[in-house]
């Protein structure tokens, strides 16, 4: 049990068989709390909504990057990092727009309260996140 102290250096909370280190669990536990009260449709709704706003993402970013800042403007990168990012981008906000009020508006508020924690995180977005430092 000491050893177990010892290495994480307090940061978790301990038991005879588990220590977990709570910060990082503290969005699985809060998913897991709030999954238990809606219907399996809603459920399925907001992953669904959570891939598909990645892949819009995405999509920008492959755009942002080669197309606007490597400036690849060829005929190839216009194809490839301009026109199906855009197209991609379109296909996949069509379906993103099929979903109800509440898939909007609960996906929308979760993905709030992760960008206010990493700008926590990185200090008002000044620092990269403690992920990525070690890239």
């Amino acid at each position: 049990m000491a050893d177990r102290r010892r290495l994480f250096n307090g940061s978790c909370f301990a038991d005879r068989i588990f220590c977990v280190v709570a910060k990082q669990h503290f969005s699985c536990y809060a998913s897991f709390f709030i999954a238990m009260f809606m219907p399996i449709e809603t459920i399925i709704q907001l992953v669904n909504f959570g891939a598909l706003t990645s892949f819009m993402v995405l999509n920008l970013s492959v755009f942002a990057y080669f197309f606007v800042k490597k400036r690849k403007r060829d005929m190839k990168g216009f194809i490839n990092y301009c026109l199906l990012p855009w197209l991609g981008f379109l296909v996949i906000g069509f379906v993103w727009w099929g979903f109800d009020w509440k898939t909007f508006a609960v996906g929308t508020s979760w993905m709030i309260v992760g960008v206010i924690l990493l700008a926590f995180k990185t200090k008002g977005f000044r620092e990269l996140p403690p992920t990525m430092r070690e890239l």
